[in-house]
């Protein structure tokens, strides 16, 4: 028995299409999870306000400081009580625009909390070391 299935056309297009909206989707996520996600943590809710309302910023960009859309996320953990978070995000004044940076370790027997800004000659500055500033 011989059988042959004859292809009338644009079936091929609709391949394409579901295959170009699966990227995109895997685009949209990746998207999502390195550059929108940290928002979402009170990690990165009190480094803005740290940045913010620091007057090395506030003198350099002018006010309102404001944050990016996205912000990137390098790396994050959390589970059993500890977080480990490094991120970055541009922020923006009337005067110019620079870069924030956070690297978090958090434990139940303590943490450690270090925030930097780059300025516009492109220097890191130590904004805040130590235990949260936010508690």
């Amino acid at each position: 028995m011989n059988i042959r299935i004859r292809n009338r056309g644009g079936g091929g297009c609709c391949g394409v299409m579901v295959t170009l909206g699966l990227i995109m989707a895997c685009v949209l996520l990746m998207g999502f999870i390195f550059g929108f996600s940290i928002k979402l943590t009170d990690e990165y809710a009190c480094t803005m306000a740290v940045a913010q309302q620091h007057q090395l910023v506030i003198e350099e960009l002018g006010q309102p400081v404001e944050p990016a859309l996205l912000a990137w996320t390098q790396s994050y953990e959390s589970g059993g009580g500890e977080v480990r978070a490094v991120f970055s995000t541009s922020v923006s004044g009337p005067r110019g625009s620079g870069q924030v940076r956070a690297n978090v370790y958090r434990t139940p027997l303590g943490e450690s909390f270090l925030i930097e800004y780059r300025n516009q000659a492109g220097d890191w500055v130590r904004l805040h070391s130590g235990s949260s500033p936010c508690r």
